[in-house]
């Protein structure tokens, strides 16, 4: 009792529902949720006077001819590939991606408090997950090849595995 509670990005409690419907402040979405085109985050653009995401994608798990195309994430043409099953190099700012942006907010909303308010701050981010854009300059900072692959890496998820990893396999 007397808490400020504010909950920011990944909220995956229901379709319709987001945290402020259950009396959290802060800034998430229904579903999984698309930061990338919420007013929210157009307004942190602005602020920052940041331009829009572009995204040089390398894989497409859509198998859509997509490969070394530059989109603009957020726009209707990058809805066409999905902003889910992809990766690729983030050309622009740093700033722009959904983590600074998750960050940025929840960091104002922690300036709001008054001294020795009491609070619970919940901040999900987006990533490490699907849709992988990556900015610089975390783009390219680890070789791949000094990476040591666990033996897991390379098992037979078709082996004795529970049906959803062989659902991932087949896709």
């Amino acid at each position: 009792m007397g808490y400020r509670t504010a909950w920011f990005g990944k909220w995956h409690c229901g379709e319709k529902s987001v945290a402020k419907d259950c009396g959290f402040e802060g800034f998430s979405l229904p579903g999984y949720g698309f930061s990338y085109i919420a007013g929210e985050y157009r307004d942190y653009l602005e602020s920052k006077k940041l331009e829009r995401p572009r995204v040089k994608i390398e894989w497409s798990a859509r198998l859509l001819p997509v490969e070394n195309k530059v989109f603009t994430i957020g726009n209707k043409e990058s809805n066409l590939w999905g902003p889910f099953e992809t990766t690729g190099h983030m050309l622009t700012q740093k700033e722009g991606h959904v983590s600074y942006f998750l960050s940025s907010i929840a960091i104002d909303w922690l300036e709001s408090l008054k001294p020795r308010e009491s609070f619970l701050l919940k901040l999900e981010l987006w990533s490490p997950h699907h849709p992988y854009h990556v900015a610089e300059p975390f783009y390219n900072s680890v070789d791949s090849n000094s990476i040591q692959l666990p033996l897991s890496f390379v098992q037979d998820l078709d082996m004795d595995m529970p049906d959803t990893f062989r659902s991932s396999v087949r896709r």
